[in-house]
């Protein structure tokens, strides 16, 4: 799984330009970019005899510009809805992907920083 999430998040990094690296951590303090696993659907899909799954990311934007938090959140969105074909690892196909929550407005924290969120649904399958 490991090798999945690396390979969503390097595909995007690879193919449009964000102000930060795209990792599985906390928001940093000072502002950026961090992802996050969010709860997933527990039912399995049948796909072709194989079990699928879904995995859930959660992008997070924080930036003391509220349109730069918003955009690279965008950014991401609107590239990955128009992917027509994803890469796979060894194990595991990535199937497919959709926005279930478009990016939107969170919080504003004490110092200013203004915090947007999106999710990410990707249909994954054991190879």
């Amino acid at each position: 799984m490991e090798q999945l999430i690396a390979l969503i998040l390097q595909t995007i990094q690879d193919n449009i330009t964000l102000s930060d690296t795209l990792e599985l951590r906390q928001l940093p303090e000072a502002g950026g970019l961090a992802v996050q696993i969010a709860p997933s659907a527990p039912e399995h899909i049948s796909l072709n005899k194989k079990e699928a799954y879904e995995l859930n990311l959660l992008f997070l934007s924080k930036n003391f510009n509220q349109l730069t938090a918003f955009s690279e959140l965008s950014l991401i969105d609107k590239y990955v809805s128009r992917l027509k074909t994803y890469p796979n690892t060894i194990d595991i196909e990535w199937v497919n992907a959709t926005t279930t929550t478009k990016p939107a407005y969170v919080d504003t924290e004490d110092n200013g920083q203004f915090i947007y969120s999106m999710v990410l649904s990707c249909l994954i399958s054991d190879l």
